[in-house]
């Protein structure tokens, strides 16, 4: 039998046989260059998407939130435009356990039973404004107002509120109350136990911020100078503002009646509509999609309250 010794000679691969399998290496490798990089760019686009998405979220939760508790029969909305809100922002809410001339005394925040009369997303200001729920001469709610004071002074201290029965005269005795000084007297018909809620001015608007794009921004009046604190972004970027078609811009916002159609102000309006149009920070390369600025809109109705 023939064996092939240690020195045998293996054939060698040609020229053209190394050239084909650098041009098969080649195309499978360029093959999975691109589909490694359409789906980078798939996991790209969707993230920008939804970061997108989450900004229209953002904006409207926050512009919700602060909108539903606005009472238009009491002038809540102070100004409306295409592309701003100016309204009465809730500070807080309290019961008041003594009225005098100039003076409104709340009861304590929580009382030793556990009950609790009063709350405050900030303290109370000089400049804010205090309504107090005048229920007039009868018991009908067909009467029943909310008085407008401006706050002159703000202070916690303890002893207030002595008698009233809404606090403990034994346990309650060491517990600080917020003592409110006010322009004018409380209606001669509020009485000791009557809400009382504080606002101050705040607006959201459209804005330019210094990288030249435009966001949704939250800013409110300083009430002891009246001056506006700097706006600061909600959410972002969106469209710029279209002056030519204003409903058609990065924020819009519209006032609307019970049937839907718009109101301006003053009025009575029943809904707030907010529409956004936000855009991509970045370019968006997906398949099916056009490359640029991935854009999207949203659409809120928004139920005001404690109308009347």
């Amino acid at each position: 039998m023939r064996t092939l010794g240690a020195g045998t000679r293996r054939r060698a691969s040609s020229l053209v046989e190394l050239l084909v399998a650098l041009v098969l290496f080649g195309v499978i490798g360029l093959a999975t260059l691109r589909s490694l990089d359409r789906q980078a760019r798939f996991h790209s686009g969707i993230l920008a998407v939804l970061e997108a998405r989450s900004q229209h979220a953002a904006a409207h939760e926050a512009v919700a939130v602060e909108l539903r508790s606005v009472s238009p029969a009491s002038s809540d909305l102070n100004r409306l435009s295409d592309s701003a809100i100016v309204f009465r922002l809730p500070v807080g809410a309290g019961v008041a356990c003594g009225v005098a001339a100039g003076v409104i005394d709340l009861a304590p925040d929580r009382i030793a039973a556990g009950q609790i009369f009063a709350g405050f997303r900030t303290s109370p200001q000089p400049g804010d404004t205090a309504w107090v729920l005048d229920e007039n001469a009868t018991d009908m709610a067909a009467d029943d107002v909310w008085a407008p004071l401006h706050v002159t002074s703000a202070a916690r201290a303890t002893g207030r509120c002595a008698g009233s029965l809404l606090i403990d005269p034994v346990l309650d005795a060491s517990t600080a109350t917020w003592r409110l000084g006010v322009s004018g007297s409380p209606p001669a018909t509020v009485m000791p136990g009557a809400p009382v809620r504080l606002t101050r001015m705040a607006r959201f608007a459209l804005y330019r911020g210094g990288t030249g794009e435009h966001w949704l921004g939250f800013s409110e009046v300083l009430p002891a100078s009246g001056t506006w604190v700097t706006i600061q972004p909600v959410s972002g970027p969106y469209v710029p503002f279209n002056a030519g078609a204003p409903s058609a811009s990065g924020i819009a916002f519209a006032a609307r009646d019970t049937s839907g159609l718009a109101v301006g102000l003053p009025g009575l309006p029943s809904a707030i509509t907010l529409s956004t149009r936000t855009r991509t920070t970045r370019v968006v390369r997906m398949d099916g999609l056009s490359r640029g600025p991935y854009q999207d809109s949203l659409h809120s109705l928004i139920s005001l309250r404690n109308i009347r």
